[in-house]
């Protein structure tokens, strides 16, 4: 596999990854501020990279500038996504929605302006690939503004990971190196306009910002950022259910068409009774044991604070020693 079936498939992955990751968060409450946030940051993402095949791939120089005018679009808006959401997740969006207008109306001036040869002069052959934009005057402003809104964001999630505790530490672990990752790999996309193939940057960087979503998914399921618990585990569940009565259908039509059709025809609806009767007998054992998997595996479990302090009480009452007080509580 070459360079170019690489970039062009990392693209393709991150596109899918980060749409299927916006869909995901706004079926859990499309009403919540931060999930509308992330949902369309992730969106601008997965149009920017739903782009980059068809611009690199396209048959003449003139569509291949016609997909990279909207791909970019799409790319400046990525960082002001990303502030908004860095913004949103730390409960200062509010406090800063001036600052957040002005960035937006940047992005979409540089967007705008992408439709020009400001900032694309056309697309030639390069580096295996059939077209690649040739970079216009104000290509390295649009840069520079992006790199900015990226390093300010990170450097806010920075602060909050350093100060953040417990649980939301766990989150912010994940957020936050998970996106350094995703952007440092996502550099490759830009440096390659001008002469700079780097290796692993290109063709492997795209890849990075698949691993970026994986992450903040992983981050999203185990240690319950943007509260997606409840939707994770009813899917979960919902999923594991479905694929008990399959198998007892499944399992059923084999045996009754296979082995007791040796001895004589069993009628097609005594065979789905008896499905639907194993199913049923199966069902609460089924759904109990999926519920204790995934409370074991993927969430904490949460006791009651009645029954945390019960517990607590009779582990100190017989301690005599402070420090070993101290360390039990």
């Amino acid at each position: 596999m070459d360079s170019a079936f690489h970039f062009i498939l990392s693209a393709h992955l991150t596109s899918l990854t980060t749409l299927v990751l916006a869909v995901f968060v706004l079926l859990k409450n499309r009403h919540r501020k931060i999930n509308l946030v992330f949902a369309l940051y992730c969106s601008f993402i997965s149009l920017w990279s739903f782009c980059i095949p068809f611009h690199v791939t396209a048959p003449t120089e003139e569509l291949s500038v016609r997909w990279v005018q909207i791909l970019h679009m799409a790319a400046f808006l990525i960082p002001t996504g990303f502030v908004h959401f860095v913004y949103a997740f730390i409960g200062a969006d509010k406090r800063y929605y001036k600052r957040l207008i002005l960035f937006y109306a940047i992005s979409l001036l540089f967007g705008i302006a992408g439709f020009t040869p400001l900032m694309v002069k056309g697309a030639v052959p390069k580096y295996g690939l059939d077209y690649l934009a040739v970079p216009g005057p104000l290509y390295i402003p649009a840069m520079f503004f992006f790199v900015s809104l990226v390093v300010h964001g990170v450097y806010c999630l920075g602060l909050l990971y350093k100060r953040s505790k417990g649980t939301k530490r766990n989150q912010m672990r994940y957020l936050f190196w998970g996106t350094v990752v995703g952007y440092l790999g996502g550099i490759d996309n830009f440096i390659i306009l001008y002469n700079s193939a780097v290796f692993p940057f290109y063709p492997l960087g795209t890849y990075a910002i698949a691993f970026y979503v994986l992450v903040t998914a992983y981050a999203i399921i185990k240690h319950h950022l943007m509260d997606i618990e409840v939707i994770i585990k009813k899917t979960l569940v919902f999923t594991g259910l479905f694929a008990m009565v399959m198998a007892v259908v499944g399992f059923v039509t084999t045996v009754s068409q296979g082995l007791i059709s040796r001895y004589g025809a069993v009628p097609t609806p005594v065979a789905m009774a008896l499905s639907v009767f194993i199913a049923v007998l199966l069902y609460e054992p089924t759904k109990n044991l999926l519920v204790h998997l995934t409370d074991r595996f993927l969430f904490q479990k949460r006791a009651p604070v009645k029954e945390i302090l019960r517990r607590l009480s009779e582990r100190i009452i017989t301690i005599l020693d402070l420090g070993q007080v101290a360390k039990t509580i």
